[in-house]
């Protein structure tokens, strides 16, 4: 995910949290700033979660592409070092193992998907 989209989706997270906010201490309300757009007030309380739903998405969103690209941030530093194992014959899925192991991951599961991820990211390198 690029800088740009990135800092778009927080913006965009923020506003949504203040109308989301609104919207929870307003619900039923006949006098809500709203009122044009929803005019019957039993579906406020829909509309309200179905922001929250919208805005957990968003958040999971952001959180996965921050995990992503720390990861790639780490492997971007290393690039020298990919690529002299790469010269030494060593292919992807090795070297994410060995990254990996410097880790020290413990949890089998964990390992796994980060051996996926860091292989998925040191195919883009060189």
């Amino acid at each position: 995910m690029n800088q740009t989209l990135r800092k778009g989706l927080y913006a965009g997270l923020a506003v949504l949290l203040v109308i989301d906010f609104y919207m929870i201490f307003n619900a039923g309300n006949p006098n809500s700033l709203f009122r044009p757009l929803i005019p019957d007030p039993a579906y406020d309380v829909s509309v309200t979660v179905g922001l929250s739903i919208l805005i957990v998405v968003i958040s999971l969103v952001l959180g996965a592409g921050a995990n992503e690209n720390s990861l790639r941030n780490v492997l971007k530093r290393n690039e020298a070092h990919v690529l002299a194992m790469r010269a030494k014959g060593h292919d992807d899925w090795s070297i994410a193992v060995s990254f990996v192991n410097e880790l020290g991951v413990r949890s089998r599961l964990v390992r796994r998907v980060l051996e996926y991820r860091v292989r998925r990211l040191v195919g883009r390198i060189g």
